[in-house]
């Protein structure tokens, strides 16, 4: 994967991970759906410069990928309503996108290794 393409992937997660922690319906129905699923890590926001942050982030979203496309699909109408409407519409666009979920889970294939020896020091 590029460096433009590994960037271009964690800006895009960013944006869902921001879409949800940022609308509380939104987080609502996320903390509600993930806990059913047990899943036990909610979504947090990457630091760019800590290697693990990233991964434990880009993990934390691909884990919670079915809780956000069931929320996506379920709540389609009223989640498209959230100002501003054309960002919220581009991250319902961008959870439903098979694209950038096997976008991630190569990132996350190519960061994973590095990211623990780095986390470990």
């Amino acid at each position: 994967m590029s460096t433009a393409e590994s960037s271009n992937t964690i800006k895009e997660a960013e944006k869902i991970i921001k879409f949800v922690k940022n609308h509380h319906i939104v987080k609502a129905k996320f903390d509600e759906k993930r806990i059913a699923a047990n899943i036990p890590r909610s979504l947090t926001m990457p630091v760019s410069t800590r290697w693990l942050s990233q991964f434990n982030s880009m993990n934390d979203l691909y884990m919670a990928k079915y809780v956000l496309i069931q929320i996506a699909d379920e709540e389609n109408a009223s989640l498209k309503e959230i100002a501003p409407k054309t960002n919220s519409a581009a991250v319902l666009t961008l959870i439903k996108s098979n694209a950038f979920w096997d976008r991630l889970a190569k990132l996350m294939k190519d960061i994973e290794y590095p990211s623990n020896i780095i986390g470990r020091l």
